[in-house]
């Protein structure tokens, strides 16, 4: 984010950045977040969760960030 010279704000504001509390069943509860953008989610980041390991037969915890650079273009 800091590449793109997007800041980052406090929660609700949208002149920049924020990360807020997700609840993606892929990764871990509580080890996982959203960035938001704009008023809009872009991205979620967070600890894979054991099942989503097991599935896909990856034999190491990981982390897994997802995120959308169009928004920034």
């Amino acid at each position: 984010m800091e590449a793109t010279g997007t800041n980052f704000v406090s929660p609700g504001n949208s002149t920049g950045y924020y990360i807020e509390k997700s609840e993606e069943p892929a990764f871990l509860q509580g080890r996982q977040a959203s960035v938001i953008y704009g008023g809009k989610r872009i991205g979620t980041f967070g600890i894979v969760h054991p099942k989503v390991l097991k599935e896909y037969d990856i034999p190491d915890v990981c982390s897994f960030l997802e995120l959308d650079m169009q928004s920034f273009l």
